[in-house]
């Protein structure tokens, strides 16, 4: 699919390659199983559920308005990493392929699961609820210049691993280990830190 102009549908389901050049708006599901590529502008998703089955792409900001689920399968800015990245506070968001890559700041409003291994890379990251690890590690990157902000429980197990953050705040952690490589950050902890193994900071 190529789009230049807005799209309202029911569902929208696509198996090759999305190009979305305007906003989708559905009153139920959008299916995404190629790859994906954001562009001409900043966009706006908005409906029950949206799956993007394999990569995504685009230096534009993106808001997903979602009521549902939000699944990332593949990479998210991998290729062409995206401008922001801002989910809206319904339903939750699966982050299942490791990576989210960004120019500016990322923004979960809702909960956060993950699916594998992940880095999470831009200037601020921000979680406006709780997030589910599964298991797997979690590392944030977010630049000297950017904040870390967790405002719901970190927990699940795995490794947390801070590589950059110029300021810190955790409602909660309750991870395997913890470790910050960033000497120069600052933290606030608001809640239970329960940290299983080693916290190196």
């Amino acid at each position: 699919i190529d789009s230049e102009s807005t799209i309202n549908a029911g569902t929208v389901t696509v198996s090759l390659t999305s190009e979305l050049g305007g906003n989708v708006t559905t009153t139920g599901e959008q299916v995404y199983s190629g790859a994906v590529i954001i562009e001409g502008g900043d966009r706006t998703l908005t409906g029950v559920d949206v799956t993007f089955g394999a990569t995504l792409d685009g230096a534009q900001n993106l808001v997903l308005e979602n009521s549902g689920v939000t699944t990332f399968t593949g990479a998210v800015g991998g290729i062409v990493a995206l401008s922001s990245l801002t989910t809206d506070s319904g339903g939750t968001t699966a982050i299942d392929g490791g990576l989210v890559n960004t120019i500016g700041g990322q923004t979960y409003n809702d909960s956060v699961t993950l699916g594998a291994t992940t880095l999470l890379n831009g200037v601020g990251v921000a979680f406006g609820s709780a997030i589910d690890t599964g298991g797997h590690d979690l590392a944030l990157d977010s630049t000297a210049a950017g904040n870390i902000s967790v405002s719901g429980a970190l927990s699940g197990g795995g490794e947390l691993t801070v590589i950059r953050g110029a300021v810190q705040s955790y409602a909660g952690i309750m991870m395997d280990g913890f470790s910050v490589m960033d000497v120069t950050t600052s933290f606030t902890f608001q809640g239970t830190v329960d940290v299983a193994g080693d916290v190196l900071i």
